[in-house]
């Protein structure tokens, strides 16, 4: 049987304030969340919390960690194949059948609350041939759809050299540039330049307000920092 943490001394059954009754019932919850998260990953969790957070923010931290676990994993690959056809390659298909497929893994990535970003810097076909070959064949976590998990995704996100540069060119502004060069003052930083196309803004994006009303929910992640998995 799980021992019962120290922050529970001092609470009282028979308290009359729900709203003390309440943060009572998360402290609780948070520490069965804990230890399902050790039964899952066989690691002790050590996020690094911020110790004035509200119980209900932790409470939200923690079940989207167990979520995560829990997942299955699995490709978009995988899952788009089995509601559609396979996608051909982008050679088979001519530039007006690009841009309707490509929109219509766009809207599908969406519907799974998997949201793509910075691909102004390619054209129709090369992004359909990253999301084909690339991108959708990345081991990804399934969830439920009642799940309000969501996933991000983007052309430029594997954190190489080739990647920073094309974010550095493209994408950053004056401010992070200027960061970027104070923290690492050998690194080559290219000339800012307008990308050739202009797709991001139509890009699906998340609607954490929407969400958020919905659950009743705050800022659910700003009193955290998570390092590696090993680390949680």
């Amino acid at each position: 049987m799980d021992s019962k943490p120290d922050e529970f001394d001092d609470y009282d059954p028979f308290a009359d304030d729900d709203d003390e009754l309440r943060e009572v019932e998360r402290r609780m919850n948070i520490h069965r969340l804990k230890n399902g998260f050790k039964e899952i990953t066989g690691v002790e969790p050590n996020a690094h919390e911020n110790p004035d957070a509200p119980a209900e923010i932790l409470e939200g931290f923690w079940e989207n960690v167990n979520e995560w676990e829990r997942a299955p994993d699995t490709t978009q690959s995988i899952m788009w194949e089995r509601d559609h056809a396979p996608l051909p390659p982008a050679d088979d298909l001519s530039d007006e059948e690009v841009h309707t497929r490509l929109w219509e893994i766009i809207a599908w990535m969406a519907s799974r609350r998997t949201y793509l970003s910075d691909t102004n810097h390619l054209s129709d076909r090369e992004l359909y041939t990253h999301l084909r070959d690339e991108s959708m064949l990345e081991i990804t976590k399934e969830f439920s759809p009642e799940s309000q998990m969501n996933t991000h995704t983007s052309p430029i996100g594997s954190g190489s050299e080739e990647d920073n540069e094309i974010y550095m060119r493209f994408y950053a502004d004056d401010a992070y540039r200027a960061h970027w060069a104070k923290q690492f003052p050998d690194s080559f930083i290219p000339e800012k330049e307008t990308p050739p196309y202009d797709r991001d803004r139509l890009l699906p994006q998340y609607d954490y307000f929407a969400d958020a009303e919905e659950a009743g929910d705050g800022d659910e992640f700003e009193d955290f920092e998570i390092g590696d998995e090993d680390d949680v």
